[in-house]
């Protein structure tokens, strides 16, 4: 856990150089603000490439959202999933530990319950969950950027997933199939506003009464509050959230068929976060904004009982695995008039794992880092049809890494061309000491879009390259996922590049309906150092797209949306999987060289709302169609473990 001592002092001298840059930009006619990686959003133009911006009707109106934003992006070109049990996000190809998660536009630890859903090995995702912790009642807004973006500035790869908090407008209830949820609000001295909501899970309420899912009881709670000030020359915002989930299996069969069903299986996960913003405003040009935040996370699984490889053998398995990591993150930037900015974010990571099995050799590894992220970014006018932006920035660990980042516009008329280009670098791996390269990537866009009263067209290709992913024996390539049981090692290093194009056509017939169609081919390999040949990925699903329609019906007060969506992508690529253990582990002596079938889904939703009262039915895979979920060995050898099937979720919500 960072040192409390360590945060307050760097806290503070955090604070002595805002107010230096503030004072040096006051003397310059400049604004300072925190800019906290937002899109420009106007009507339905909430999609660009590298860009998306969801507000709180828009998630909360999609079909199978369940209101997370995260899974909402299904909906958008070049994104796609792995396991319907898990909200992870895979965008052009790239694995889902290649994003961040962010609060405000500062790094947080992984903010989803259940974070082994989904997963091969039932070991907690660094950037993924079944839930996530901030209830789409609380969520103002969702931001998602690529890294080829010139305003991009984070410590990952592949981009990053920005949760903005909003005023809490009226105190509400809402019960549903996800959980029980209330949220209060109050206003007083007509500037500060107070709020806080808490959140139980529908099927933790059920494990309390005795009824589980074939051996399985899974719930999770969550809390969240804030506090906002307001006045003409200053504001105050503070948040604290805490989350806590856990997934009990007991054995209700032997382990012949599915070596799980004869372990006990305890998973629990703990979340804390804390934020606060400052903002001083000397005029409506000169403002002073200063953020710090701080979360922590600790997943813990434990898995003992006998497993039968064989009929007639059998041995007693005793896994322990124990993750901890906490962020502590501190951010400013200034911006002027004429188009400069300028800033820095400060990151503070520690990261500790360990894990015991009489299977596997036992492992340990914890890492403190700090990362500097400064930027400087320009952007102006050349002619007029022509822009452009340009950002120096740099990654600065033990080594100084230039991630630099420009893009170039042209607009005439409802016609307009984006060339975007840009450098980032990352941690490889969460456990990875100074003695491991930094994962690096070039990524680059080129986008056409043409804009019509009623619809939006968009072409856009891109390429993504890849450099020193971290890599082990044989085959085992960062890009096909980080998990706990594939330790890498600091002899071997590879490559990777995705390279594709997207399509979208978004049609508005009427101010109250709309379609959406996109599609996505892409090409995502791999080559490790001395390997000659390229290898697929295992999230080179090749295609991807989807087709989403909903219309919104008024009756005076009370008014009935509708929505529909189809989703499909190619099979994902797997490498063999080791039998005759309990333990889901890859076997990388051969790279993924199965594919699971193509991924298909429909998905429906209705929304009812009248007066102070919103009804809701949320249906996920509708055809229940059983998509391939991951491979698991048992006795027999191996079978592909199938994803959810059909999944209704009704809510009834009230406010006041």
């Amino acid at each position: 856990m960072i040192g409390f001592s360590a945060a307050i002092q760097r806290f503070f001298l955090f604070g002595y150089l805002s107010l230096i840059s503030a004072i040096c930009a006051a003397q310059t006619d400049s604004i300072v603000s925190y800019v906290a990686d937002t899109v420009l959003f106007v009507g339905r133009k909430i999609y660009q490439e590298n860009r998306l911006q969801l507000s709180n009707a828009e998630f909360k109106k999609l079909a199978a959202s369940f209101d997370d934003p995260a899974r909402v992006l299904l909906h958008y070109p070049g994104f796609a999933n792995t396991n319907d049990q898990a909200n992870g996000i895979i965008y052009h190809g790239l694995p889902s530990h290649m994003f961040s998660w962010q609060l405000h536009g500062m790094e947080t630890v992984n903010p989803n319950h259940l974070s082994n859903a989904g997963t091969l090995s039932d070991l907690g995702s660094l950037s993924a969950g079944g839930v996530n912790m901030f209830s789409g009642n609380f969520i103002n807004q969702f931001n998602f950027q690529g890294a080829a973006n010139p305003d991009y500035h984070s410590n990952t790869l592949g981009g990053l997933s920005n949760i903005t908090l909003g005023k809490l407008k009226n105190s509400f209830i809402q019960a549903s199939l996800l959980g029980l949820e209330a949220g209060i609000q109050k206003s007083f001295k007509k500037n500060h506003h107070l709020f806080a909501g808490y959140r139980y899970s529908f099927t933790g309420l059920l494990g309390d009464l005795g009824v589980n899912f074939g051996g399985e009881t899974i719930r999770f709670n969550d809390l969240v509050a804030g506090y906002h000030r307001h006045s003409a020359k200053s504001s105050t915002k503070v948040f604290f959230a805490w989350g806590k989930s856990e997934n009990l299996h007991v054995p209700v069969e032997d382990s012949i068929t599915n070596f799980k069903d004869g372990l006990d299986i305890t998973y629990q996960a703990d979340m804390t976060m804390y934020q606060i913003l400052h903002e001083w405003r000397a005029s409506p040009n000169k403002k002073i904004h200063l953020g710090a935040s701080y979360s922590r996370r600790l997943d813990h699984r434990t898995a003992a009982g006998d497993v039968y490889p064989t009929d007639t053998t059998f041995y007693e398995a005793n896994d322990r695995f124990r993750a901890t990591s906490s962020r502590l993150t501190l951010v400013q930037s200034c911006q002027s008039l004429s188009g400069l900015s300028f800033g820095i974010k400060e990151i503070l990571e520690e990261d500790e794992y360990y894990i015991t099995s009489n299977q596997i050799q036992s492992s340990t590894n914890s890492t403190k880092v700090w990362t500097l992220l400064p930027f400087l970014t320009k952007s102006w006018s050349i002619f007029s049809k022509w822009s452009a932006q340009i950002n120096l920035a740099a990654h600065w660990t033990h080594q100084l890494y230039a991630t630099p980042k420009a893009s170039v516009s042209y607009h005439s008329g409802s016609h307009a061309l984006k060339f975007s280009l840009g450098r980032a670098v990352q941690r490889s791996g969460p456990y990875a000491g100074k003695e491991i390269r930094r994962m690096t990537s070039l990524n680059s866009t080129l986008e056409y879009r043409v804009e019509g009263k009623k619809a939006q067209f968009s072409a856009s290709t891109f390429l993504h390259q890849i450099d020193n992913l971290f890599a082990g024996y044989n085959f085992y390539n960062g890009i096909n996922g980080f998990d706990y049981l594939d330790v890498f090692t600091t002899q071997n290093y590879g490559k990777a590049k995705s390279i594709g194009i997207s399509l979208m056509l978004d049609y508005r017939p009427a101010p109250s309906s709309w379609i959406n169609i996109n599609h996505t081919r892409f090409d995502l390999k791999y080559k490790n150092e001395g390997k000659a040949e390229w290898q697929n990925a295992e999230t080179n699903f090749k295609y991807s797209g989807s087709l989403s329609a909903g219309r919104d019906f008024f009756f005076g007060v009370k008014k009935l949306s509708l929505s529909a969506s189809f989703h499909y992508r190619g099979g994902q690529y797997y490498p063999p999987v080791y039998t005759g253990t309990h333990i889901r582990q890859r076997d990388f002596d051969f790279p993924p060289i199965f594919q699971m079938r193509p991924y298909l889904r429909f998905d429906a939703r209705i929304n009812y709302t009248w007066t102070s009262s919103l009804l809701s039915l949320d249906i996920q895979n509708l055809s229940s169609r059983l998509n391939d979920g991951y491979p698991e060995a048992f006795a027999g050898g191996i079978r592909i473990q199938n994803q959810l099937g059909l999944l209704p979720v009704l809510s009834f919500k009230k406010w006041w």
